[in-house]
């Protein structure tokens, strides 16, 4: 069983200069942030590095072996695979399986985050160290690790010349319009079409060396007929159950042709409709994916993992779309600030306010994990709204 853990912290850098002192000295940078002896690299990229944790009031601390990956781009983020284990059996601090991010969230700011999980182990007693020992292990290494990491970026991104400060300005900026994220921001363009004609072996073929789940068909005239994914081939491979099976499932065992296999009708969106818009026509029709057409021309795909970078939208994006709508609802002496897709709210509500509503509005924005209202100096309307 793998447990996820996470730690996140800000760093007061320009995030271009973060990014390249993070992509360059990464391995000083952790040794630095662990207070480890440095440690050269092996041929595999891989190094030392001596992590400590403070578990049940004792301090601990064990040589692991750290195994990055290439750096690359994700939005708004910059992501490096890491993986750590102990060097010798039975060590206190266990395993770990995730990746080093840094997020942009302003000129001058940037948040580093470690997110991964370690393994369990089995049984009753692993379940038992986890909760007394593993886990509290893995917490407190990584919340070190990160808070220390990001100290060192910032004292490293403050000796290279990019890092100027914007010029101030006595002007206020005017607030934008909260922009949602639309399907032409997070669709596949341009996909793979299939044809219906195409034998079944053929396309599962392109699926599988595509490394894709689904499809559209269109025809010789490009008219959409339906979209053919992994769940219909699935179908075609289970064995059946004689005359009472399903008829939809009996069609998809016999199918020779994509034609034949696919999915009808196929769900379709438009490039300008809102993530939120396409996410509730998923739901709605328990779909996987919406082929992306426009003037009947298919121009995209948009599948639920797609849609997942809507929860994925970076912190400083976030915090502009609930500026502008606090703005917009009229709440001028609220203040907001989000950390991990995790909105704070500071200051006084308008009178009349229903703070269950604000949440409301709040929370449909994209990108938006919760509302913590905890920092809002409550009148007397919005106490009782939330009572």
């Amino acid at each position: 069983m793998r447990r996820w853990i996470y730690a996140t912290e800000p760093v007061r850098a320009v995030p271009a200069t973060a990014e390249a002192v993070l992509r360059a000295q990464l391995p000083e940078l952790l040794a630095h942030a662990a207070d480890s002896p440095p440690s050269e690299r092996a041929p595999d990229s891989s190094f030392t590095l001596v992590l400590s944790a403070s578990v049940l009031g004792l301090s601990a601390s064990a040589p692991v072996r750290v195994m990055p990956g290439v750096a690359r781009r994700d939005g708004p983020r910059m992501v490096i695979p890491l993986r750590w284990k102990p060097t010798s059996t039975g060590a206190l601090l266990p395993s770990f399986d995730g990746t080093l991010e840094l997020e942009a969230q302003a000129g001058d700011r940037a948040r580093v985050s470690l997110v991964g999980a370690y393994r369990v182990p089995l049984g009753a007693l692993g379940r038992l160290a986890d909760a007394t020992v593993l886990g509290h292990a893995a917490t407190d290494t990584i919340q070190r690790l990160v808070r220390a990491l990001a100290g060192a970026i910032e004292d490293h991104a403050a000796e290279d010349p990019r890092l100027v400060p914007e010029p101030a300005t006595d002007a206020p900026d005017a607030v934008a319009e909260p922009q949602p994220l639309r399907v032409r921001e997070v669709m596949t363009p341009d996909p793979i079409v299939f044809d219906p004609e195409l034998p079944v072996r053929s396309a599962a073929l392109v699926l599988s060396s595509r490394r894709v789940s689904g499809a559209p068909v269109v025809d010789a005239d490009g008219a959409l007929v339906g979209v053919l994914s992994e769940g219909d081939l699935v179908q075609k491979a289970a064995p059946g159950d004689g005359a009472s099976a399903d008829p939809e499932r009996q069609r998809r065992r016999r199918a020779r042709t994509v034609g034949e296999a696919c999915s009808r009708p196929a769900r379709v969106t438009v490039p300008e409709a809102t993530v939120g818009e396409a996410a509730t026509l998923m739901v709605d029709d328990d779909v996987a994916r919406l082929v992306v057409v426009d003037a009947a021309a298919v121009v995209g795909i948009v599948s639920r993992h797609d849609v997942l970078r809507a929860l994925l939208r970076a912190d400083a994006a976030i915090q502009e779309a609930v500026t502008a709508r606090l703005a917009e609802l009229g709440q001028h002496d609220l203040t907001a600030r989000a950390a991990w897709g995790l909105v704070h709210l500071a200051g006084t509500p308008a009178p009349g306010t229903s703070l269950t509503d604000l949440e409301e509005e709040l929370i449909d924005l994209d990108g938006v994990m919760a509302v913590e209202l905890e920092g809002v100096q409550r009148t007397d309307a919005s106490s009782a709204s939330a009572r």
